[in-house]
């Protein structure tokens, strides 16, 4: 059985995907993400506060453009306003441009980006560790493909992902929240 233990899987390159697949590598893991977009575009998920920018300074790189947003207008439905300035910025980029640049810095810590979908895994003790079923080689035809054993798997594929549910199963009632909101 080969060693499997610093072989890992992260299913989903959004900023969370990337940035933990990053690290791991940077920490000598032989790392794998899997995600099947080059990039895209999403109406949330692009906004950073302050203190997110303090605690990743990387993202005030200036090949990831961005704005600061430095006011706020509300609007309720009977129309009338209320402008105030924001005591800290906020800072939004686009969800493309974020993840692309994500991407582009985790292949840069050594992190193979597998770009296909993970349609299942399963656990299995006697190959070493996690297999993954893919849509292929990178995508590619329809087929399915077998990927793995890893030693570790992290779910990485958002909150209403298929590989957090299977994990965790449905979270408790009490533990749901939903924001809404747009910029």
């Amino acid at each position: 059985m080969a060693e499997t233990r610093g072989r890992i899987a992260v299913v989903g390159g959004g900023p969370g995907g990337a940035h933990c697949a990053r690290r791991l590598a940077e920490s000598g893991c032989e790392v794998t993400l899997f995600e099947p977009r080059a990039s895209y575009e999403k109406a949330c998920g692009g906004g950073i506060p302050i203190r997110g920018l303090d605690h990743f300074p990387f993202l005030d790189d200036p090949r990831l453009p961005g704005k600061a947003v430095r006011g706020c207008l509300v609007i309720s439905p009977s129309g009338r306003e209320a402008e105030f300035p924001l005591f800290d910025p906020l800072y939004v980029f686009s969800r493309a441009d974020l993840h692309a640049f994500l991407l582009d810095r985790a292949l840069a810590a050594g992190v193979r980006v597998a770009r296909t979908r993970v349609l299942s895994f399963r656990k299995e003790p006697a190959a070493g560790g996690w297999t993954l079923r893919t849509a292929g080689p990178d995508g590619a035809g329809g087929r399915e493909d077998a990927r793995g054993p890893f030693g570790f798997l992290v779910a990485a594929d958002g909150a209403a992902g298929g590989c957090r549910r299977r994990l965790l199963g449905a979270p408790a009632r009490e533990e749901v929240s939903q924001g809404i909101g747009y910029y």
